[in-house]
């Protein structure tokens, strides 16, 4: 709900007078109530409230023109695993990443191999379903690791720019908050509106975020709150070529 300022009452001088009214005649003001956390602070709230419960189920849905893609992800801390299916104009992809002890392991199709990870044909058509490693220097580790560890997932909810507040509403049966965030266009994503839904009863935790702009859209809902997984590495020797060397 949008809050309304009533022009007839200026509490911040008021407050002011009376506070300087004490100071002079000596008297100490205890502070009765803290002042009210902004949108940006609820916003850092509910980040901190997924931390805390260390996993999360993440499923979301992007579709661009002529192309979709659903992921879905366990995120914990330091440990992870994202499953997507890409679908275009040139078919379906697919690709399982799985992040443990620091350490990114790939197994993908040849459209996630020359696309993700800029190979040549040749090149990819070697790794095609094969699990491999994904190192730190590789040019795209930090986009594919993306999402993948509850602090990566969450760092997505909480977009820059300027905030505001709407109404409550029921998403999947949970009362929530409303917030959008006005996200400007950066060299990943192009400028739109997030909009945030954040649970009012309980813990402050996401629940969902939508981004939409540029002719992209993106939902992602947030499920299974600290539901401890395990994940165990795969058995492989094979390293990633970067699109340099490949």
């Amino acid at each position: 709900m949008m809050m309304t300022r009533h022009p007839q009452v200026d509490s911040t001088r008021a407050g002011y007078v009376v506070a300087t009214l004490l100071l002079v005649s000596g008297v100490t003001l205890a502070t009765s109530a803290a002042a009210a956390p902004t949108l940006r602070d609820q916003i850092a709230a509910a980040v901190a409230a997924g931390e805390a419960q260390h996993y999360v189920k993440i499923v979301s849905l992007n579709t661009a023109p002529g192309q979709s893609q659903t992921m879905t992800s366990l995120a914990g801390p330091g440990i992870g695993m994202q499953v997507l299916t890409a679908v275009g104009t040139g078919g379906g992809d697919h690709m399982t990443v799985e992040y443990i002890k620091h350490t990114l392991y790939v197994k993908a199709t040849l459209g996630f191999l020359e696309g993700t990870f800029g190979l040549s044909s040749a090149v990819a058509a070697r790794e095609v379903n094969e699990w491999v490693v994904v190192t730190t220097n590789n040019p795209a580790f930090r986009t594919v690791y993306s999402a993948v560890t509850i602090t990566s997932a969450l760092s997505l909810f909480a977009g820059a720019g300027a905030v505001t507040s709407g109404s409550s509403t029921v998403v999947d049966g949970v009362r929530v908050k409303v917030m959008r965030v006005v996200i400007p266009k950066s060299p990943a994503s192009p400028a739109g509106i997030e909009t945030l839904y954040i649970a009012l009863t309980g813990a402050p935790l996401p629940v969902e975020a939508v981004f939409s702009g540029g002719g992209v859209t993106s939902r992602m809902k947030f499920s299974q709150w600290g539901k401890h997984f395990t994940l165990r590495a795969p058995t492989t020797r094979l390293r990633m070529p970067s699109a340099q060397t490949g």
